[in-house]
């Protein structure tokens, strides 16, 4: 009895030191395979830092402002005072031409603009046409005063106008009927030629008389008297002459065209007074008031105007006269129109030049941008003074800041796609950066700082949730997470139990697909940027 119990001991503790020894192999074995499945699993630290998304995009180099220089006329290069690389200043002349070479416009437009600037400098300083403007402004007032309160004397004097022009009409007219008819009757004829014959006769005998005293002194009072009778014969004899020759006679030509004239001017007078008439005997006419009001208004509104300093429209109009001059005279020499830098000179000491011939080039290269297109998909994302890195194949290993200035409101098709323009500053460009150059461009659309970041290829989908795989102590343990930013190669995590530090399964491939606004990676630290 006691040997089957000692031998079944035995076996007991035989069976149980087995299953020690194959507990302790399955669990090296697996522990072995455990170890070297970890061995071959790729993972990534979960970090906290900085995430963003970014839209990349390439343009070339401008100056904020650019200007191409172009002479207005010809003549021939007198001057250049720069030359390529100076900084100039908006107003410096930069070359002028021969006064002799230039057209006769631009000769002449010195002695135009010295009239143009007297005619300006009289009408702010000259008080004349505020004078005059004043005096018209009166004489309208009292025309429509006299018209409107000395009606009836106005009335009383156009009346006595027409009976004046009347009485004159009918003066004329007989004069002029006077001239078709014969002067006198032959009765008036016989007796004027009587009395002129007895006329005659008594100059004969005067002359007598007057002989007869010759013989008495020169101061006898009988030879005065003599001579005396003498002249008054003569002086009846001319006379009655005269008469009849009138009436012998007929008017001329010059008496006709003088009479006609007389009376055309006689018709032409009646009928303007009887107009003056009509128009007010029946009391004041509505269109005449209405017309002196009118022009009261009119010289009131000119007396308005510079009452108080010249019209301003005139000055105006004065200094573009003013100003139109000083451009023609102008065209004798190239200003610069910006502060900048001459970038192109294409002139020199002696060319003949013409008219839109370029002569220089001026950019301002204080301020360099550049610009993008951006396809309608991302341009929502774009705004102004969001962040901008750049480079350039031409400046290795440096990369240049700077943000948008510019989102235009429209974009424009070219086969299909649209396109938007957006224009970036430089923040820190230095003289390496020229004009014309190409830029890789990465406009940074969305920035968070101090967030938990895990890689892309660490985040599965299952179902509508999306987890990683983290690595504890040798072991795979699944952890849902929310996703909040991602780009093109990282993703935040918004909620879960990562934490900073945590080892994250990642894949060649993941299993999510990231969408939205990423359209890149930060230049320098990947997602993982300032």
């Amino acid at each position: 009895m006691m040997r089957k119990i000692i031998i079944t001991i035995v076996v007991i503790l035989i069976l149980v030191a087995g299953a020690f020894l194959g507990v302790r192999y399955v669990s090296a074995r697996n522990a072995a395979a455990a170890a070297a499945t970890a061995a071959s699993i790729q993972t990534a630290p979960v970090v906290r830092g900085t995430i963003t998304t970014s839209i990349l995009a390439t343009g070339s180099v401008r100056a904020d402002k650019s200007t191409t220089l172009s002479w207005q006329t010809s003549g021939t290069v007198n001057q250049v005072t720069v030359k390529a690389g100076d900084i100039v200043t908006a107003g410096q002349i930069l070359a002028t031409l021969l006064p002799e070479s230039l057209p006769q416009n631009v000769i002449l437009a010195q002695a135009d603009l010295d009239n143009a600037q007297k005619a300006l400098d009289d009408l702010l300083n000259s008080e004349v046409p505020m004078v005059q403007a004043k005096v018209a402004l009166e004489s309208a007032q009292k025309a429509l005063d006299d018209y409107t309160y000395n009606f009836p004397v106005l009335q009383a004097q156009a009346q006595t106008a027409l009976a004046t022009a009347q009485t004159n009409y009918t003066t004329m007219s007989n004069r002029r009927a006077a001239l078709n008819q014969t002067r006198a009757s032959q009765a008036q004829i016989d007796a004027a030629n009587a009395a002129y014959i007895l006329a005659q006769q008594g100059v004969l005998e005067a002359q007598k008389k007057y002989q007869n005293t010759q013989r008495l002194k020169p101061t006898d009072p009988r030879r005065a008297y003599a001579l005396t009778q003498l002249a008054n014969a003569e002086a009846k004899r001319d006379a009655a002459l005269a008469t009849l020759n009138w009436y012998l006679g007929k008017p001329t030509e010059a008496d006709i065209a003088a009479a006609d004239a007389n009376l055309a001017t006689a018709t032409a007078d009646l009928a303007q007074a009887q107009y003056n008439w009509d128009q007010i005997k029946d009391g004041p006419n509505t269109t005449d008031m209405q017309m002196l009001q009118a022009q009261v208004a009119d010289a009131q509104r000119a007396y308005d105007r510079i009452k108080n300093g010249p019209d301003p429209v005139d000055v105006a109009a004065a200094r573009a006269k003013v100003a139109a001059d000083q451009a023609t005279l102008n065209q004798a020499f190239i200003k610069a129109p910006i502060d900048g830098v001459v970038t192109d000179i294409q002139v020199s000491l002696g060319d003949q030049v013409s008219s839109g011939q370029v002569a220089f080039r001026i950019d301002t290269l204080a301020r360099l941008m550049v610009d993008v297109q951006i396809s309608e998909v991302d341009i929502a994302s774009v705004q102004v003074d969001q962040p901008v890195k750049m480079t350039f194949d031409a400046i290795p290993g440096k990369t240049y800041n700077g943000k948008v200035t510019n989102v235009a409101m429209f974009g424009t098709s070219t086969q299909g796609l649209v396109q938007f323009g957006v224009t970036l500053q430089f923040t820190d460009a230095d003289a390496s950066v020229k004009p014309g150059m190409t830029a890789a461009v990465s406009i940074i659309t969305q920035r968070k700082p101090n967030v938990l970041i895990v890689p892309n290829r660490s985040i599965h989908v299952q179902g509508n949730q999306r987890y990683v795989t983290i690595l504890s102590e040798g072991n795979q343990v699944q952890v849902n997470v929310t996703v909040g930013l991602v780009n093109d190669t990282s993703s935040e995590i918004t909620s879960g139990s990562l934490k900073e530090g945590d080892e994250v399964v990642v894949t060649a491939q993941s299993s999510t697909t990231t969408t939205g606004g990423g359209r890149g990676v930060f230049f320098g630290g990947g997602a993982f940027g300032p």
